[in-house]
């Protein structure tokens, strides 16, 4: 026990003491001059050292007692000092320095992204000890996206014979048979990371049904449910829906139609309201049926755009369930609509064709964040399915007197309201004539300064991408193939002012919050449905 602990002093010294290292044996010793030239000359030679360091220190961790903990500690903590530069044992070193913190009463993590996973995973509700303990388990599941898509659920992260397990086909798979039988990678037809079932290729999603991680493509299948709720839930939910104003038919409503949308977090540190403006994200559809099934679906352009790219019209697609259920949010607003069994045929029938559509006869749907985007979607669907009438477009002119500072908004209120009333009280006095020509006048000046503003729009539009452009259809009635027309495709969209209509999330959760159905959930972590 004696020489053990004298041989983890003399590497910890060895590690404290010296920049170029290796291991011969169990011993950490310091690199001889043509040693550190072969490992300058050859990395992948420099890279198997270093590996082996690792291996070393992985099975101190792994072996260690009460007696040689607190030093095993340390020279980890050294060890990962070490090694942290290197690049290509990164993910080696990162699992390292997790797996400190299995045998250390007070550790914090040495590579920051740990720090930041770590604090994600204690964010999600699960067991701290599991992220440290199993490493490999907590990297799987954030690397393939379940850790997002776990802590929706209700679901548990158990141990089984001293395993991490979750549920899978509704039962609990332990991680070393999970890992045999899925893997992860990344989809270059949809850009996004997929589980997926080795033997097969087919693709797996964890869902909130008791059932866990099953086969389920977010692209494929729309109509798959979710998630559950209990019979009082529903009825709940129903009650309030059936409270929605709107003219609708005499049949039975059994049926929940929920219109989501997301707050996000923003700096609001300054006078203007463009970040109050950008605050609201993403509308989406949930669909409640009469045996308490939930249905999720959201349209969007999953991708990423540049800001050289904005205003490209691109490929817009059905994802169930919708990213922004995993998306972390200030607030979400939930818009409760009770629907009849004909208006929930009709609204299934509307996603159902477009996405087979899409899928089946590649009849794609433009996306365009402008013109045509996940708001576009939420309001006709609405009118096909409800013949229920959002205004969700805004005029350029208002989304300009929304995020302008409240000083200026309030200023030209006040002008425009003296104005007003100036002119009232001086045009019993004003001769006819004079009136005729003022009116002219304010109707010339008024288009000039439409026609500058709309072509200074455009050309702003232009250069954000609108030139680039793929054809889609309008999404809109699924029984038409009508082609969507992008921004500047007329020769007259250049100085057309009315052109310029859009569907903002803004607006359409800006009236959310007028509808009394609608329920607010604040820093929501599971699935805000009842």
């Amino acid at each position: 026990m004696t020489s053990n602990i004298n041989l983890l002093n003399q590497n910890l010294n060895a590690l404290k003491n010296y920049n170029y290292l290796s291991i011969k044996g169990d011993e950490i010793i310091e690199d001889s001059y043509l040693e550190i030239f072969k490992k300058f000359i050859n990395r992948g030679y420099k890279n198997r050292k270093d590996f082996q360091i690792v291996n070393y220190v992985n099975n101190l961790i792994n072996s260690s007692n009460e007696s040689n903990k607190e030093l095993i500690t340390k020279l980890s903590n050294r060890a990962i000092s070490y090694l942290k530069y290197n690049k290509t044992l990164k993910k080696d070193i990162l699992l390292l320095d997790r797996l400190v913190e299995k045998i250390s009463k007070v550790y914090r993590f040495q590579i920051k992204k740990n720090k930041e996973l770590f604090k994600k995973w204690k964010l999600y509700g699960f067991d701290s000890s599991i992220f440290y303990k199993y490493p490999k388990f907590s990297d799987f599941l954030f690397n393939s996206n379940l850790a997002a898509q776990v802590k929706v659920t209700n679901d548990l992260i158990k141990i089984i014979e001293n395993e991490p397990a979750i549920l899978v086909e509704g039962k609990y798979e332990k991680f070393s048979d999970i890992e045999k039988r899925f893997g992860y990678k990344y989809s270059y037809e949809f850009h996004e990371i997929f589980v997926y079932e080795k033997d097969t290729n087919e693709v797996f999603t964890y869902l909130d049904t008791k059932m866990g991680l099953v086969q389920h493509h977010p692209y494929v299948s729309c109509f798959k449910p979710i998630s559950k709720i209990s019979n009082d839930e529903y009825i709940k939910l129903l009650d309030l829906g059936k409270t929605f104003n709107r003219k609708s038919s005499n049949l039975e409503k059994k049926h929940v139609l929920q219109i989501v949308t997301s707050n996000i977090d923003k700096d609001e540190k300054n006078s203007y309201n463009i970040t109050k403006f950008l605050k609201s994200k993403h509308p989406y559809f949930r669909l409640i049926d009469s045996d308490k099934n939930v249905y999720i679906i959201g349209y969007g352009n999953w991708i990423d755009s540049k800001i050289y790219s904005f205003s490209n019209t691109t490929r817009g697609r059905f994802r169930s369930p919708d990213i922004w259920e995993y998306k972390r949010c200030e607030k979400k607003f939930v818009t409760n609509i009770a629907i009849d069994e004909e208006e929930a045929k009709r609204f299934k029938y509307f996603c159902i064709k477009y996405m087979n559509d899409d899928l089946n006869f590649g009849r794609r749907i433009a996306f365009n964040f402008f013109d045509q985007n996940c708001t576009s979607f939420v309001r006709n669907a609405l009118k096909y399915s409800l013949d229920f009438k959002l205004d969700s477009q805004a005029s350029l002119f208002e989304i300009i007197t929304f995020i302008v500072p409240d000083i200026i908004a309030n200023t030209y209120k006040n002008i425009e309201s003296k104005t007003k009333l100036l002119l009232r009280k001086t045009a019993v006095i004003t001769p006819s004539i004079v009136k005729t020509l003022s009116k002219y006048v304010y109707f010339v000046i008024e288009k000039i300064i439409k026609l500058t503003f709309t072509f200074f729009v455009s050309s702003i539009t232009f250069l954000l991408g609108a030139y680039n452009s793929k054809k889609g259809r309008v999404i809109k009635n699924p029984d038409k193939v009508e082609n969507f027309l992008p921004p500047l495709s007329s020769i007259t969209d250049w100085v057309t002012y009315s052109r310029y209509k859009i569907d903002a999330p803004a607006k359409l959760q800006y009236l959310q919050k007028q509808m009394h159905t609608t329920k607010k959930y604040k820093k929501p972590l599971k699935l805000a449905i009842t």
